[in-house]
């Protein structure tokens, strides 16, 4: 088994998984599940992102173009942003 040149030492027992004809298998699976549903793609991007998480104090916001700028840009002079979906608290959160 040959090892990424930019795998660290410590790590180099967690890789030969994923180079494995299973590993290569899977990773095509999903990949191509990836690139044909794009419900599948948002919900994955909103897991790995911790966007799918919801806090007691309101689901956390993705940074989008809104007519008046960047969501996050608007957010750091500490007021709130209506998006159409709700209202966005300067923490990112969508207030419930």
């Amino acid at each position: 088994m040959t090892y990424p040149s930019n795998a660290a030492p410590e790590l180099r027992h967690l890789v030969p998984a994923a180079y494995t004809a299973e590993g290569r298998a899977l990773r095509a699976v999903i990949s191509a599940l990836i690139a044909t549903a794009p419900d599948m793609s948002r919900q994955l991007a909103e897991r790995l992102s911790g966007l799918d998480v919801t806090y007691a104090t309101g689901r956390r916001v993705a940074d989008q173009q809104l007519p008046g700028g960047r969501l996050f840009e608007l957010l750091r002079t500490g007021a709130t942003v209506d998006i159409g979906a709700g209202t966005v608290r300067a923490d990112d959160h969508l207030a419930a």
